[in-house]
């Protein structure tokens, strides 16, 4: 009920557009007979394939290019808009998203207090054209040192077909907060969290540097479990850069965990499938 809430209020005005758009066509149907026989005799050249269609179909005719005009009106006032303003966490889906941005043709979209598992379904798949940030807010730190950790499981005989990625960035990240059943596998831990930078975001181009050449590294058709508390920016480029590669990588399957905000914040138990 209250992510219900949390929806309608994160997306009240295009959730008001659609509903307005709807009550529109509908009264559309009810075009009187005197407007169909006027639209039906061109007045121009330009009005020779309307009258055409409005002479074949009648009624029906005037409904169809009235709402493709107002639709196509709405998709030129939406490509102004950016989605998720305010300061509250968005909780869309990924279909609501696609739906925006490919039928309703919103082109921008914030990434801030989206799920990061969202952020990277977002990134990979190409659904807005801009994700916006202040630089201001998330100012470059250049010349940092990353640590880089690989923890070798010791149970024998594990293969390196399944690999977890650890990507400390805000806020530390322990080993215990990993599912159990993952703990097992090879783990890659990347590491930007210096003591002056918890709770700090920066936009770290090393750190995603490093991230895109541990990727690279590793063998071909891997699957690979991230475990991130990346901030928005680092999220988007990280995404971009180490796994938007279509066919031409080597990860076969991407799976991001979402991290709970209660207790001691470990990651859900089931991750979420990017892509393969």
């Amino acid at each position: 009920m209250k992510k219900g809430i949390s929806f309608v209020k994160d997306n009240f005005f295009i959730i008001a557009e659609i509903i307005v758009f709807i009550m529109i066509v509908y009264a559309l149907s009810f075009v009187p007979d005197e407007l169909v026989e006027k639209f039906s005799e061109p007045t121009s050249f330009l009005d020779i394939l309307p009258s055409m269609i409005v002479s074949c179909c009648g009624k029906i005719g005037i409904w169809l290019i009235a709402s493709v005009i107002i639709f196509k009106s709405i998709r030129i006032f939406n490509a102004r808009l950016m989605l998720n303003q305010g300061n509250r966490y968005h909780q869309s889906c990924y279909l609501w998203y696609w739906f925006c941005a490919h039928i309703l043709g919103i082109e921008k979209c914030n990434l801030i207090l989206v799920p990061i598992y969202l952020q990277f379904e977002l990134v990979i798949n190409d659904v807005f054209e801009e994700y916006p940030f202040d630089e201001k807010r998330f100012p470059t730190r250049s010349q940092e040192k990353i640590a880089v950790k690989k923890l070798v499981p010791e149970i024998t005989g594990v293969n390196d077909s399944e690999v977890n990625l650890v990507l400390e960035d805000t806020y530390p990240i322990n080993l215990e907060q990993i599912p159990e059943e993952k703990r097992s596998f090879f783990t890659i831990k990347i590491s930007r969290n210096h003591p002056d930078n918890i709770g700090k975001r920066y936009y770290s181009p090393q750190f995603i540097e490093e991230i895109q050449t541990e990727v690279r590294k590793l063998t071909d058709s891997v699957t690979v479990n991230v475990f991130a508390t990346t901030n928005p920016v680092n999220t988007r480029y990280i995404a971009q850069n180490a796994f938007q590669l279509a066919n031409r990588g080597n990860v076969r399957c991407l799976y991001v965990y979402q991290q709970s905000s209660v207790g001691n914040r470990n990651f859900e138990p089931k991750g979420h499938r990017i892509y393969g």
